[in-house]
């Protein structure tokens, strides 16, 4: 049997474990969250434009300021987006 003396190195103060613990708890709920924060197809990646939403619109300047004005074009418009795929 062993008995844990002052200076035994195999012994772990306990003032150290919940800090430890709640620290991984923080650290893995954040990991979990962060996982899942990103779009499907966020860079294309099936090719199409799923799950994203195309615009059409225009652009003029009135005095010295830019005005853009924005619809949503129901889907992607064959004259305006156009997807290109890598070799």
């Amino acid at each position: 049997m062993h008995i844990p003396r002052e200076n035994d190195n195999n012994t772990v103060p306990v003032f150290f474990g919940a800090p430890f613990r709640l620290s991984l708890i923080l650290f893995t709920l954040v990991s979990l969250r962060s996982l899942s924060q990103c779009p499907p197809n966020l860079d294309f990646e099936m090719g199409t434009f799923e799950n994203w939403t195309c615009y059409v619109g225009n652009v003029s300047a009135a005095g010295g300021t830019n005005n853009i004005t924005l619809s949503n074009s129901g889907g992607p418009m064959p004259t305006q987006h156009t997807m290109y795929s890598a070799p």
